[in-house]
Formats: structure tokens, C-alpha cells, sequence
């Protein structure tokens, strides 16, 4: 997995898949400019990377990256500032 600066991730829209108990997240590092997408799942407690080289989906195992983003989600998630979609 390509290192990131998880304190730099701003989530820019989210997709809520039901079905899946999953969330579809578009974010933007802002350190680099990056796009970075990431599902995060909510029952089972996990986060994934979009990793497009080698076109896989890879847990966050760096348990301060996924403390990170989980609380950049939630706090998106509560102050209601990101396009929240469903589908």
C-alpha cells in the first residue's frame, strides 16, 4: 500500500450502501492533492484503500491511520458537511 498522511484526508462525498453495511467514500489528501478512496464498513469495524495499481481494496492495518480516518468519517458524518448519498 502507498503511504499517506491520514491527518490530511478530507472526505468529499459519500455513497452509503445499505446492503453492503458499507460507505463509499471519496476523500482528497491535502498535503498532495491525491485522491484516495476508501470503504468503511460499520458493523465489522474494518476500512479499505483503494489501491489502483494493482487494482485491489486494502485494509488499513496501521491502527493510527484507521483511528484517523474513522473519526474524520464520523465527525463528516455528523456535522452533515459531505454530500451523503444512498443507494
Amino acid at each position: 500500500m502507498e503511504p499517506f498522511d491520514a491527518n490530511a484526508v478530507v472526505f468529499h462525498h459519500l455513497i452509503d450502501l445499505p446492503n453492503s453495511d458499507c460507505v463509499f467514500c471519496s476523500t482528497v489528501e491535502t498535503s498532495t492533492g491525491h485522491s484516495r478512496l476508501f470503504l468503511i464498513f460499520r458493523e465489522r469495524q474494518r476500512i479499505y484503500l483503494r489501491n489502483g495499481i494493482r487494482d485491489t481494496w486494502d485494509e488499513l492495518r496501521d491502527a493510527a491511520q484507521y483511528a484517523c480516518i474513522r473519526e474524520r468519517f464520523n465527525q463528516a458524518i455528523e456535522e452533515k458537511n459531505v454530500p451523503c448519498f444512498s443507494a
